[in-house]
């Protein structure tokens, strides 16, 4: 079996394997010991443990860290510097939906004669704002109570109730632009609240509502009622606003393509504001040129959602039915 590695240093890409092979490019036997990779989680591949060592040879100047790319000086005077790196077997590809593996490597070790490398996958733990956003719930007013005390209708018969919202969860308010007021003061969009109470339901007449609280000092303001537009109602001239849950996550990053990304029980919802049941992706579905959505394993057709972007937004209903048990995304490119 033969090993592949691509290595990038300096923005240089190096093919190297444990044998000379002469392919589309020539990968140089600098690879002295393969690495372990093991398949675990539900059938992709994670590094649980591994190293890549080469051989150290600074005055081959086809080597990745020779003294003539000033990359071996590099090398030894930033130790915690990362590379990129994939590794595929007995296929010289490097194409991300072929790949068997991808992520980082860091020096560990150095000798006279090797290079010895740690792998690992990488994790940059939680998203740099909030994460992904999920349900949507029309304010109908916001008390000057402290804690503020927030309304929000529900459609239809019940549907998109929102039992999800929990005691310290992270809300976000959403302001439709072109409306008559821009913020319900001292609350503005873009910015998180915490719940301080579960959502209760509190009447089916004239209209379904339901309340929460959040950490919002309000009581030297005065009451905002809100215009709870929907899918079924144009917009008006009163405020309209929109509340979402909010959920850090940890994106682990695998090799691309590979495997379907799972969406956490949280991120289904039936919303409110139409009455469909919608799937949240992580917030990089935005760069992909597609996705496919599958509930426990079958492809699903999706529709784009009233109210919302292009496909590839974040919110993707299914055209008819609801999202229920392991619903899974994969990103084809």
């Amino acid at each position: 079996m033969t090993t592949f590695v691509k290595l990038t240093v300096d923005s240089t890409a190096y093919y190297i394997s444990d044998d000379g092979y002469a392919g589309e490019s020539y990968w140089h036997p600098f690879l002295l010991s393969p690495p372990d990779l093991e398949l675990s989680g539900d059938g992709w591949i994670k590094l649980q443990s591994g190293s890549l060592v080469l051989k150290n040879e600074p005055w081959n100047a086809n080597h990745p860290f020779s003294y003539s790319n000033g990359d071996f000086a590099t090398l030894l005077s930033t130790p915690s510097k990362e590379y990129d790196v994939s590794i595929n077997f007995n296929n010289e590809s490097m194409v991300q939906n072929e790949v068997l593996w991808s992520g980082k490597t860091i020096l560990d070790r150095v000798s006279n004669e090797v290079l010895t490398f740690k792998l690992f996958d990488e994790e940059p733990a939680v998203s740099s704002y909030l994460g992904i956003t999920a349900g949507l719930w029309p304010l109908y007013a916001v008390s000057n109570a402290n804690p503020a005390l927030i309304t929000v209708y529900v459609a239809g018969s019940g549907t998109g109730a929102p039992t999800a919202l929990k005691k310290g969860d992270q809300v976000l308010f959403t302001q439709k632009s072109g409306t008559s007021a821009t913020s319900i003061a001292p609350i503005y969009p873009g910015t998180a609240y915490m719940l301080t109470e579960d959502a209760s339901y509190q009447t089916a007449s004239p209209v379904i509502l339901w309340q929460f609280r959040v950490n919002v000092d309000r009581s030297s303001a005065a009451t905002v009622s809100c215009d709870p537009e929907t899918a079924s109602t144009p917009a008006s001239s009163t405020p309209v606003w929109w509340v979402q849950k909010t959920m850090n996550f940890t994106r682990h990053f695998f090799s691309p393509g590979h495997m379907p990304r799972e969406v956490d029980p949280e991120g289904s919802f039936v919303t409110s504001y139409d009455g469909y049941s919608y799937v949240t992706p992580d917030y990089l579905a935005d760069d992909a040129s597609d996705l496919d959505l599958y509930q426990e394993g079958v492809n699903a057709t999706i529709t784009q959602g009233a109210g919302y972007g292009s496909k590839l937004c974040y919110y993707y209903r299914r055209s008819s039915g609801t999202w229920s048990g392991i619903v899974t995304i994969d990103y084809p490119d």
